[in-house]
């Protein structure tokens, strides 16, 4: 079996299992991962397929806390988000948008949420556009993840209500990708490895997702954004 296909089904159970567990920080593995066996040009559209198996899993796994509401607007938002992303797929100054969205994920993981910034009152469509259009030039967005920490969603209902999102955001990038013509054929045998994978990181990272308090899994889950936002304000330092 090729090399290629090994790292990424590994990076990716370890991805689903972080993600099953504290409901975000795989989606960063992934892109990791991708980034170590291929160029972003392509590690970026494969990260939906790759996700697949995760996302679907904690879906099912969590079904009964989703947050169907935040799902139905931020699903909204996410096709314009998408359309506008893919039309400006990596033809943005990349330092500006890495410095940009590194600073709002730390502002929105660590200042306190104020009135505005409750389960009731977050505008989730026009997030749901601006978080997909980060993911899909960036191949990461990180907005919803940084938003949601400060509402008093439960463990469970955080972890379906992301997985639900990030799915649904996913197959619209899938689409968006492969209508500025991404061949995913050459990498079929990598998705399919991801998928199994991932169904099986999400129910073994769902195992152990009970025994974390509520407070630690928080500090964890602020942790896991904040380190992906300091690498980024760190990549676009080098770029200056």
């Amino acid at each position: 079996m090729d090399a290629s296909i090994l790292i990424v089904g590994f990076g990716c159970f370890i991805a689903a299992f972080i993600n099953a567990a504290f409901a975000t920080g795989g989606v960063f593995i992934v892109l990791a991962t991708l980034t170590l066996v291929f160029p972003p040009s392509v590690a970026i559209p494969l990260m939906g397929p790759a996700s697949a198996g995760s996302l679907v899993g904690r879906v099912a796994l969590f079904r009964a806390e989703i947050n169907w509401r935040i799902c139905l607007m931020f699903s909204l938002g996410a096709t314009l988000g998408v359309l506008t992303g893919a039309l400006v797929f990596f033809s943005l100054p990349e330092t500006a948008l890495r410095v940009g969205l590194a600073l709002i994920l730390l502002l929105m993981v660590w200042v306190p949420p104020s009135i505005w910034l409750r389960d009731r009152r977050i505008p989730f469509l026009p997030l749901g556009a601006v978080h997909t259009f980060m993911a899909t030039t960036l191949g990461l967005g990180g907005l919803l993840q940084a938003v949601v920490i400060n509402t008093p969603m439960t463990k469970g209902a955080l972890t379906g209500t992301l997985a639900f999102c990030m799915l649904t955001a996913d197959v619209f990038k899938v689409l968006g990708y492969g209508s500025l013509g991404f061949d995913f054929r050459p990498y079929i045998q990598h998705i399919i490895v991801a998928t199994a994978v991932g169904f099986a990181g999400a129910w073994a990272g769902k195992r152990v997702s009970h025994r974390i308090s509520d407070g630690l899994f928080r500090l964890v889950f602020r942790l896991i954004v904040s380190v992906v936002a300091l690498r980024l304000l760190w990549q676009g330092a080098q770029a200056l």
